[in-house]
């Protein structure tokens, strides 16, 4: 991104791989429909952290109004929660 796209600091998008991009987190069904996308991340944020700033998780998860018979599931950049399950890293 150029300086004035970026405000002023572009190496906020480098990756830790030393390219430039985005973080994109999306979230679908069962049946492959998305029902949420996110693309407000810097390349140089770390998942969780965009995760935690994100609509679905301020507006859903922290306050709870996700249905209790309902879950997310992500991945190991993740941290288990009520209603976010992430895959054991352990043994």
């Amino acid at each position: 991104p150029s300086s004035k796209e970026s405000n002023g600091f572009p190496m906020r998008y480098r990756n830790r791989k030393g390219c430039f991009g985005i973080t994109v987190l999306a979230g679908c069904d069962a049946r492959t429909k998305f029902h949420f996308v996110s693309c407000k991340g810097v390349g140089s944020s770390n998942d969780i952290m965009v995760w935690q700033n994100s609509y679905l998780y301020k507006e859903v998860i922290s306050k709870g109004k996700l249905p209790p018979i309902y879950f997310i599931i992500g991945d190991e950049a993740f941290t288990n929660e009520e209603q976010l399950l992430v895959p054991y890293s352990g043994r």
